[in-house]
C-alpha cells in the first residue's frame, strides 16, 4: 500500500516537471502571494503573541490558585485578573482556534508558491514577493533555484518549523498538563482535545505542504484516511493519560491493610497528580487570634474583667481540659468568704463551676462566629487526593464529601473545619490542630492521627481504623471529643485487624495507660444506652457488653 502511494507521488512529481512553466510570474500572481503573505504574517504574529501570553500565564499559576477564590490569575500585558479555572477553560480553546486558523491559511500559501519557476532575467521569486519565513521554507523545499542561498538557511528552516508547527502544541500541552492538579476530568479532557487537535492539524498541514512541494518525505505518503486512523490511538492515549493523571486507577484499595503490603502497581490512587498546597493560606485568622490557646487566654482576661472577677481569682484556663490549681481554689474560697453574702465551700465551687460553664459557652460562640466570618474557599466535594497540605491554614474550611485520600495534612491548622463524610483514607493528620472540627461520618481508614489536637471534635459515626503495628489514634492524641447517640467517636481499631489477644478492651486499657483518657465532651450517660445503635458497629458491640451499666467516668 505504501509503495502505491509513493508511486502516485512520484508520478505527480513527473507531471509537474513536464508541465510548461510560466516564463515570468504575472502581476496578479505576485499580488495574490503578497496578499496571502500579509494575511498569513498577521495571523502568525497574532498566534505567537497569544502563545507567549498564555505560556507566561501558565508559568505564573500556582496550584493554590485553583482552590483559593480570591487568588485570581493576573493576565500579563493587559493587567486583568480572572479566575484561574476560567483561564484554563478558555485558553486552550482560543489557542487551538488560532492555531487551526493559521494552518488553514498555510495550505493556500504552499499551493500558490509552488506554481512558478524563476524568471529568465535571473530575479528569483523570493525577491518578487513580500518576505516571510514560511515563504522561504516552502521555496527552499520546492526548488533551490526559486530562492537565493544564504548562510543559516537550515537554522531559519528550523526556527520556522518550531514557530509555525511546534509552538502551538507545546503551549497547549503545557496548559493540558498544568490542569492535572485540579483533578477535574472534564477540564483536563477539554484541554487534551485542544492539544490533540493542534497536533493533528499541524500534521495534516505539514503533509499538505510536502505534497505541494513534492518532497519525498514519509509523512507525505500518508493519505488522509490513514492519517486519521493513526490519530485515533493518539487521541485515546491523550484522554487516558488525562484520566489517570486526574482520577488515578478506579480500583479502590483497602487502606486498613494497604500500607503494610501495598502492591507496587497500585499506590494510593496511583498516577494522580498531587496538588502542592504546602503552607497555603486557604483560610486564616488574624495573627493575634491564630493560636487558639493565646486567643482563649486573651478572651478569658477580657471576660474576667467583664464579670468583675480579679485575675488571680478568675484564672486563665488555657483550655477546657485545664483543672483549677490548688492555690487558686484556696484563693477562690477566701474570695467567696469575703463577699457581702458569704458562700460556703460547696456553694463557692458551684458558683465558679457555673461561671466557667458560662465562659466555655461564650468562648465557643465567639470563636465560632470568628471562624464563620472568615472568607473561605468552597472545598465541598472537591478532589484533593494526595494533596500536600503540610502546615496549611484551613480554619473553618468546609471539606464535606471531599476526596482527600492520601493527603498530607501534617501540622495543618484545621480548627472548626468541617469534614462531614470526607474520604480521608490514608491521610496524615500528624500534629494537626483540629479543635472543634466536625468529622461526623468521615472515612479515615489508615489515617495517621499522631499528636493531633482534637479538643471538642465530633467524630461520631466516623470510621477510624489504624495499622496494628502503628496505633496512630490512641497514643499521643488528644481525644476530648463528644460521644453522642452511640456514635463511633472513639472507634480506634477494627476488630478484623487485631489479634485475638488484642481486642478492643485491651486497646482501651492501653489508651488509659498511654493516651489522654479525659473526655470532657462525654455526657456521662451509661454506655448501655448506646448499645442499640452500637450493635450495628462490631467495634462498639464488645465494648458495650463489657461496660454495660457503667458510665465513662466509672470505666476509668
Amino acid at each position: 500500500m505504501r509503495g502505491q502511494h509513493t508511486d502516485r507521488l512520484r508520478a505527480a512529481f513527473e507531471r509537474n516537471k513536464a508541465q510548461p512553466k510560466a516564463a515570468t510570474p504575472g502581476p496578479d500572481y505576485i499580488a495574490r502571494i503578497d496578499a496571502l503573505t500579509v494575511a498569513g504574517r498577521t495571523n502568525w504574529f497574532g498566534l505567537l503573541g497569544y502563545l507567549v501570553f498564555a505560556f507566561i500565564t501558565v508559568l505564573s499559576v500556582e496550584d493554590a490558585d485553583f482552590f483559593i477564590a480570591n487568588r485570581q490569575t493576573q493576565l500579563p500585558l493587559v493587567n486583568i485578573s480572572i479566575p484561574t479555572l476560567s483561564f484554563f477553560l478558555f485558553a486552550p480553546i482560543l489557542g487551538a482556534a488560532l492555531y487551526i486558523y493559521l494552518h488553514l491559511h498555510v495550505r493556500k500559501v504552499s499551493e500558490a508558491l509552488v506554481a512558478p519557476e524563476p524568471a529568465p532575467d535571473g530575479v528569483t521569486l523570493e525577491r518578487r514577493i513580500k518576505p516571510w519565513l514560511l515563504n522561504d521554507l516552502i521555496l527552499r523545499r520546492h526548488h533551490p533555484k526559486a530562492i537565493d542561498r544564504r548562510d543559516l538557511d537550515r537554522f531559519s528552516d528550523m526556527v520556522t518549523i518550531a514557530l509555525v508547527w511546534l509552538a502551538g502544541p507545546f503551549v497547549l500541552g503545557a496548559i493540558w498538563t498544568n490542569s492535572f492538579v485540579v483533578h477535574n476530568f472534564w477540564l483536563t479532557s477539554l484541554a487534551g482535545l485542544c492539544f490533540f487537535g493542534s497536533i493533528l492539524v499541524g500534521a495534516i498541514s505539514w503533509r499538505k505542504m510536502e505534497q505541494d512541494t513534492c518532497a519525498p518525505i514519509k509523512l507525505a505518503t500518508l493519505d488522509t484516511a490513514r492519517m486519521y486512523a493513526r490519530a485515533v490511538p493518539l487521541l485515546i492515549l491523550v484522554l487516558l493519560y488525562g484520566a489517570l493523571a486526574t482520577k488515578g486507577f478506579p480500583l479502590r484499595p483497602d487502606y486498613r491493610t494497604f500500607f503494610s503490603n501495598a502492591p507496587l502497581i497500585m499506590p494510593v490512587r496511583p498516577f494522580a497528580v498531587s496538588p502542592n498546597l504546602r503552607e497555603a493560606q486557604l483560610s486564616t485568622l488574624p495573627t493575634d487570634q491564630a493560636d487558639p490557646i493565646v486567643a482563649r487566654a486573651k478572651y478569658r482576661g477580657d471576660w474576667c474583667r467583664r464579670v468583675g472577677h480579679p485575675p488571680l481569682i478568675c484564672g486563665t484556663l488555657p483550655s477546657d481540659r485545664t483543672e483549677v490549681p490548688p492555690f487558686q481554689r484556696s484563693d477562690r474560697l477566701k474570695w467567696c468568704a469575703d463577699q457581702s453574702t458569704p458562700l460556703d465551700q460547696d456553694a463557692c465551687e458551684t458558683y465558679f463551676a457555673t461561671k466557667d460553664t458560662e465562659f466555655e459557652r461564650e468562648w465557643r460562640d465567639f470563636r465560632g462566629a470568628q471562624i464563620k466570618a472568615l472568607p473561605k474557599p468552597d472545598m465541598r466535594n472537591r478532589d484533593i487526593r494526595k494533596a500536600d497540605l503540610y502546615a496549611a491554614s484551613l480554619t473553618g474550611v468546609d471539606f464535606s464529601g471531599a476526596q482527600m485520600e492520601g493527603a498530607d495534612l501534617s501540622g495543618a491548622q484545621m480548627e472548626g473545619a468541617v469534614l462531614w463524610r470526607a474520604e480521608m483514607a490514608g491521610a496524615s493528620l500528624r500534629g494537626a490542630q483540629m479543635a472543634g472540627a466536625y468529622l461526623r461520618g468521615a472515612r479515615m481508614e489508615g489515617t495517621d492521627l499522631s499528636d493531633a489536637r482534637m479538643e471538642g471534635a465530633n467524630l461520631s459515626f466516623s470510621l477510624l481504623t489504624g495499622r496494628q503495628d502503628a496505633p496512630t489514634l490512641l497514643k499521643s492524641t488528644a481525644l476530648s471529643a463528644s460521644i453522642n447517640d452511640g456514635g463511633a467517636e472513639g472507634r480506634g481499631f477494627d476488630r478484623s485487624h487485631l489479634r485475638r489477644e488484642d481486642r478492643f478492651p485491651k486497646h482501651l486499657s492501653r489508651w488509659q495507660r498511654e493516651g489522654d483518657r479525659r473526655l470532657p465532651g462525654a455526657d456521662g450517660r451509661p454506655l448501655s444506652m448506646a448499645q442499640g445503635r452500637a450493635g450495628r458497629y462490631r467495634v462498639l458491640r464488645p465494648l458495650a457488653r463489657l461496660v454495660r451499666g457503667q458510665t465513662i467516668p466509672e470505666l476509668f
